[in-house]
């Protein structure tokens, strides 16, 4: 995630028959493999007693006054500067952490918001807002993602502290993720394109010339984190503390996120290399971790799943496609490695279907499904441990 962010977590792939075919970051993070939770800087990341013998952590957010944790069974918990969640936090997909409040997306669709919060109106949905498949929070606002490729957001940002309107591009569609910054959102389209707007006192909203076949994206709180299919890493932003300087020889990069002013990556063998701020050690990841499952980052400090040897994990892959009644997506593979794609019709659904496994050889490998003819239907690709 970021300062203020939701974590980007593993990349489902929604394909919607016929229209438009799209990658939602973290939608069914519920599903996705659970773990413990490590936290390493100073601050809010002293996870509490009760939590740190739970072995059913799948998603994670964190603020600079709050961390978020989603477990399996959909429900929430928070320490920090918010110790208790709404009790209508249940059966919840997606966890985002703001300034002084956080908000969740349950399964219903419903948003759920807690915490006292700058600004009432971040907490605030237009009316009739619905079909919400993931949102972002940052200093005083929020943006929720629609089933369509729409985006609303609500609330205020800021210009050095005078409160803006900062209206969303009218021609906005075809979005598939979306990440927010203290006072700027990130998006990213079908196409591998990406779109940012909102305070632009840093450069954040700035997008370097030329950035295509993006697959994940990340704001930190003034700067902004991208992954492109080929592994490749830009920043952009305020540089401060080198947080826009991304470190050479990274790769296998498979999840990126980014705290207030560091970034964080998790490679495919389960370990995170960091860089930016690092006056509490936020960016001196422990050395003996490894298996990672998920990483988030706040202003101090930053939080990791830890998976509790898993089965499976989820791989990111390139933007996938739909012809006729196939869907296919590619992936880096890593020899000795198997992938298997999974769907689903319904996200209520407690079981993925399985297609048969693919050897992996250290080439890039295309897993498809010829029989997509549901209207909707929900993928996943997963790397199967030996």
């Amino acid at each position: 995630m970021l300062g203020f962010l939701p974590h980007v977590m593993r990349i489902v792939f929604i394909a919607i028959k016929r229209l438009v075919v799209t990658t939602i970051a973290a939608l069914a993070c519920r599903y996705s493999e659970a773990g413990a939770l490590v936290a390493w800087g100073n601050g809010i990341t002293k996870v509490p007693t009760t939590l740190k013998s739970e072995t059913n952590i799948v998603a994670v957010s964190e603020s600079s006054e709050t961390c978020l944790a989603l477990r399996a069974d959909g429900t929430v918990a928070a320490w920090g500067d918010i110790t208790s969640v709404s009790p209508q936090m249940t059966n919840v997909l997606k966890i985002a952490a703001g300034y002084q409040f956080h908000v969740a997306l349950r399964a219903d669709g419903i948003l759920v918001f807690g915490g006292a919060g700058m600004s009432s109106t971040a907490k605030h949905p237009p009316e009739g807002l619905s079909n919400v498949v993931a949102i972002a929070a940052g200093r005083q606002h929020t943006a929720a993602l629609r089933n369509d490729g729409t985006v609303v957001n609500f609330g205020e940002y800021w210009n050095g502290g005078t409160s803006i309107a900062m209206p969303i591009p009218s021609d906005l569609t075809n979005v598939v993720a979306i990440s927010s910054g203290y006072d700027h959102d990130l998006l990213l389209r079908k196409d591998g394109t990406v779109l940012v707007w909102g305070w632009n006192g840093y450069g954040q909203t700035n997008a370097p010339a030329g950035i295509t076949n993006v697959i994940q994206i990340a704001t930190g709180g003034d700067h902004n984190l991208v992954l492109t299919d080929t592994g490749h890493l830009i920043s952009w932003g305020r540089n401060n503390w080198g947080q826009t300087n991304v470190p050479g020889g990274l790769s296998n990069v498979v999840s990126i996120t980014a705290g207030s002013s560091h970034n964080l990556v998790l490679k495919s063998d389960g370990t995170i290399a960091a860089w930016g701020m690092n006056t509490d050690g936020q960016s001196t990841v422990p050395v003996d971790l490894s298996g990672a499952e998920a990483i988030a980052g706040g202003i101090y400090s930053s939080l990791a799943i830890v998976g509790a040897g898993p089965a499976a994990s989820f791989e990111h892959t390139s933007l996938p496609s739909y012809a006729d009644t196939t869907f296919s997506a590619s992936v880096s593979t890593l020899r000795g490695q198997s992938y298997r794609l999974e769907f689903e019709d319904s996200l209520d659904a407690e079981d993925w279907t399985l297609l048969p496994p693919v050897p992996g050889d250290g080439t890039i490998k295309r897993l498809s499904d010829s029989a997509a003819g549901s209207p909707t239907r929900f993928y996943r690709v997963r790397r199967l441990h030996p």
